[in-house]
């Protein structure tokens, strides 16, 4: 194919999307002249593109905490998110990229988030994603999702950041790592706000956090990661009445400092859906669709 037609420029620009060899021809004529006076011709490797990227996976789940499971089937969620991240693993490594992991998928080892997000924080990886199935007591419930943060509080002014919460919109002061919540009577995160000037803490999983008016650069390379992810996945045979893509205060993606998403790859109380994904077929399309769009993420970041 043709890079760049004559012209009087001396320069021009071309980035091969795949790896492989190339050849490159270059004739020069005289200007008004139709014989072309000089020919050279070279030939380069380029590597994968994903060569010399690190890329951090997150299997969900693991060890005490089996995440979602489906008692009818006798089915784990974590098991599911083994297998996928390893069969994403091999693709990714195939194309160049050093993969880490927050869990090794071959142990079936419990670490809490918080030292799942320390982990990935130490690493400093160039992209990170967590990888889960979903669950439902809609028991049809079928599709996939994607899901990143604007609000990154461990990055960013968070000046600009404000809390959705009972249909209206609050100033967000602070996030508290620990709260106990007297409704729930459990420990989580605490979200405190200003409501007329009074300070008031709610728990995280009741209010949305958002920074999306002067996101942090990471916040808009997660944002794009998390489009090509929806975009690349929704090629496969979802149903589409329950697959989206969200700006979601997950624990993985609001406390990571690095470009990050987290997918939903199918929901495994659904007993057809759970029986679907199960298959090795449809697991490696997840991966390479996976796959896609991470080699999409780096030719454009």
């Amino acid at each position: 194919s043709i890079v760049k037609d004559y012209s009087s420029s001396t320069s021009s620009t071309w980035i091969p999307k795949e790896a492989g060899e190339y050849r490159l021809a270059i004739h020069a004529r005289r200007k008004g002249s139709t014989e072309v006076s000089h020919k050279v011709a070279f030939t380069y490797t380029v590597k994968s593109l994903l060569y010399g990227k690190t890329i951090m996976l997150d299997p969900g789940h693991g060890g005490r905490d089996p995440g979602a499971v489906n008692n009818y089937l006798g089915i784990k969620e974590k098991d599911y998110n083994n297998s996928l991240t390893t069969r994403i693993y091999n693709k990714l490594t195939s194309l160049g990229a050093k993969v880490i992991f927050t869990r090794n998928p071959y142990e079936d080892k419990f670490i809490d988030l918080h030292d799942r997000s320390e982990i990935v924080n130490r690493a400093n990886p160039d992209l990170f994603l967590s990888i889960h199935h979903d669950s439902s007591t809609n028991r049809l419930a079928s599709g996939m999702s994607v899901h990143y943060s604007t609000y990154r509080p461990l990055l960013e002014d968070t000046s600009g950041t404000y809390v959705q919460y009972g249909g209206k919109e609050y100033k967000f002061v602070r996030e508290i790592r620990e709260w106990w919540d007297p409704v729930r009577r459990t420990s989580d995160p605490g979200i405190v706000y200003l409501d007329r000037g009074v300070e008031k803490v709610v728990n995280i999983r009741d209010v949305m956090v958002y920074d999306n008016r002067s996101p942090s650069d990471v916040a808009i390379k997660s944002e794009v990661f998390a489009k090509y992810l929806y975009s690349s996945l929704s090629e496969l045979s979802y149903n589409k009445n329950y697959s989206y893509i969200r700006d979601h205060n997950l624990h993985m993606t609001r406390r990571t400092n690095v470009p990050s998403a987290l997918i939903e790859a199918g929901f495994i109380s659904n007993n057809t859906e759970a029986i679907k994904v199960a298959k090795s077929s449809v697991q490696d399309q997840i991966a390479q669709k996976v796959t896609g769009a991470i080699k999409k993420f780096f030719i454009t970041n």
